[in-house]
């Protein structure tokens, strides 16, 4: 959001402890960090989904133009359906039959058609994930030793609006 604006202006100080804010809590004790690490797993659910949506939006295989040709996806057919090539796959990484007749019966579900427009709409997700999850931070949580290094902390924050909550 620009400051430059009058919403930005307005906005920004509202939302800036939402996205960058910091969540303290004292004292860090092996309980509180227990706890606080489960919470985080969250946080780290967030960064998997950039990471993934970053590798999707950056791969040089383009899944849309990959489906789109239905020649591409008879060829893939062709060689996942071909006897020598599932013996290959199996003994290389275990794939078995079904799981390539599985492949094979997605692939017939994603050629052409509205199943294209599908893929154009999740790489449209997958750009703006990609954008703005780098926007909010993910490691939120701050622990300190006692309430009074939460206080003063929490006043260090608090004047550059980078406190959402402190207990």
């Amino acid at each position: 959001i620009e400051q430059s604006s009058d919403v930005g202006y307005i906005v920004w100080p509202l939302i800036k402890p939402l996205l960058l804010g910091k969540i303290l809590y004292a004292p860090a004790t092996p309980v509180s960090n227990a706890i606080i690490a489960k919470v985080n797993k969250t946080f780290e659910e967030l960064d998997k989904i950039h990471q993934f949506a970053k590798a999707w939006v950056t791969s040089p295989l383009n899944l849309t133009a990959l489906f789109g040709d239905l020649q591409n996806t008879n060829n893939i057919k062709k060689v996942l359906s071909n006897h020598l090539f599932q013996e290959l796959f199996n003994n290389i990484i275990g794939m078995n039959t079904f799981d390539m007749e599985s492949i094979i019966s997605m692939l017939e579900n994603f050629s052409g058609g509205t199943n294209v427009d599908v893929l154009k709409n999740i790489e449209i997700i997958m750009k703006q994930f990609s954008d703005y999850l780098p926007c909010i931070e993910l490691n939120r949580f701050e622990a300190l030793q006692s309430e009074a290094e939460l206080i003063e902390r929490a006043k260090e924050l608090h004047r550059n609006r980078m406190v959402i909550a402190g207990k």
